[in-house]
């Protein structure tokens, strides 16, 4: 076989490999979507629900990105406050753009208003290691870190904190509702 066929078997090969792995990321949808195509799914129709569908709403396929979030009111570079770098140009809103700003302002703020925060369980192994380091120590966080006898995975006093502030609180939500533990 000719150094010529097997140059050309070898594109082939690496030309359907990337073929291959292309139609993989588009099936899985790991691939990247650019402007408008990247928000299509997350429209209020599709069932989703929460900020993006607030966002997805009021998007116009005909705009770039940064002209839909100013119509939308929102800022398209998050770090543009903090380094004054605002840009001058003066923005000219029709009476339809400031109806949709405000829209959307009021739906995103009633997402927040109802927003409910999410309530984490300790594990029971998590339980038990903090009952031992808080019947040892008490409250003293810093004697709690530097007990490696207890505290194998050395945490941190500001860890060991949270840690006793979750196991409290999933014992308090037990106690609420009749749970029994040790």
């Amino acid at each position: 076989m000719g150094k010529a066929v097997r140059a050309t078997r070898k594109v082939r090969r690496s030309q359907t490999g990337q073929a291959k792995k292309l139609k993989k990321a588009q099936r899985m949808g790991n691939y990247k979507k650019r402007g408008a195509a990247a928000l299509a799914p997350l429209t209020a129709a599709a069932g989703h629900s929460g900020p993006m569908s607030v966002v997805a709403a009021g998007w116009d396929r005909t705009k770039t990105a940064k002209q839909n979030m100013l119509a939308i009111g929102l800022t398209s570079d998050p770090n543009a406050d903090s380094r004054h770098r605002l840009s001058k140009v003066a923005v000219d809103k029709s009476a339809e753009d400031k109806a949709l700003t405000a829209k959307v302002h009021k739906q995103l703020e009633d997402i927040v208003e109802s927003h409910v925060p999410t309530v984490r369980f300790a594990a029971a192994g998590e339980i038990v290691f903090v009952k031992k380091l808080v019947l040892k120590h008490g409250t003293n966080y810093k004697a709690m870190a530097r007990d490696h006898k207890i505290n194998v995975y050395q945490h941190t006093p500001a860890i060991l904190k949270r840690k006793v502030e979750k196991v409290m609180g999933t014992l308090d939500l037990a106690d609420e509702h009749g749970i029994e533990h040790e």
